[in-house]
């Protein structure tokens, strides 16, 4: 639990990486005449409601929240959660305004979460293997932590591409077509992330290679498909469904700190449930493997 914690009192409390530059550019640029002669008046009302989401998203983003990468960082509360106040005050905000300066922070701190999500499971693992933490599995889980994101990234581009561009030329035969191509490719992405749920458990608790933990993964959806399904769903539903309750405290109340305790809880108790499973599930499978190699 002390590495979300840590986390997100960092993200609470600590200093806030403001890219309200770079969105205001953006904005600016929607603004220009030409945009807007391009765009004719009958989109006029759907511009200005996009400036306001713009406007809106770059005075809460911070760069900090890359400390927990999507899917497979440290689980935190207060990643994506805006805090404007504290209850000391106003917290510290340091400006970007530069877009290389952007990306280099995005995979300095990408990296460094993937680090911290390394420590995260390396902890998680020994305590359910009942073995004690070597700093060396701690770089092989980080090594696979990014391969896994690769593998991520790639799968997004190949299922998320095709589909815009098919939602993009329905969208002129149709909205509704576009929309059923858009849901289409959100299902398939869905149902691949799924499948691929447990890869990061094969690297931590079994120490395989990524392209065997993904296999492994795919088998357990495979042979255990009702129960594993049934886990992901209810593990999901309580993460979101208390992550709603833990964040009721505003960020200017101290009783925040509460919802941060009771989230590294139940986020690391869902985690462990999870590892459990997958070692239970998975010992036929080692034992298969170990009497082939004999």
């Amino acid at each position: 639990m002390l590495l979300p914690i840590l986390l997100d009192v960092f993200l609470w409390l600590g200093p806030r990486l403001s890219a309200y530059p770079l969105f205001r550019a953006s904005i600016e640029m929607l603004q220009s005449p030409d945009m807007a002669e391009a765009m004719g008046p009958a989109s006029a009302q759907q511009m200005e409601t996009l400036q306001k989401m713009l406007d809106q998203a770059g005075q809460a983003f911070n760069l900090f929240w890359w400390l927990s990468p999507a899917l497979l960082g440290v689980p935190g509360l207060m990643v994506g959660a805006p805090a404007s106040k504290l209850p000391n005050g106003l917290p510290v905000v340091w400006p970007v305004s530069s877009g290389w300066v952007y990306f280099a922070l995005f995979l300095a701190l990408s990296l460094i979460g993937l680090a911290l999500s390394a420590a995260y499971w390396g902890m998680l693992a020994s305590r359910v293997r009942q073995e004690p933490l070597r700093p060396g599995r701690i770089a092989a889980l980080w090594w696979g932590l990014f391969k896994i994101a690769v593998l991520l990234t790639i799968i997004g581009l190949v299922i998320g591409f095709p589909a815009a561009l098919a939602a993009t030329l329905a969208a002129i035969f149709s909205p509704w077509v576009a929309q059923l191509v858009l849901l289409l490719g959100l299902s398939a992405l869905i149902w691949v992330l799924f499948s691929l749920a447990f890869t990061i458990h094969g690297i931590a608790l079994r120490g395989v290679s990524m392209l065997q933990a993904a296999r492994t993964s795919v088998w357990l959806m495979r042979i255990h498909s009702l129960p594993t399904t049934g886990l992901i769903m209810i593990a999901l539903a309580v993460y979101i469904g208390l992550g709603f309750v833990w964040n009721i405290p505003p960020s200017e109340s101290w009783l925040r700190a509460a919802g941060i305790l009771g989230h590294a809880f139940v986020a690391t108790g869902l985690f462990t449930a999870t590892a459990l499973y997958y070692v239970d599930r998975t010992a036929p499978q080692d034992a298969g493997d170990k009497a082939q190699v004999a």
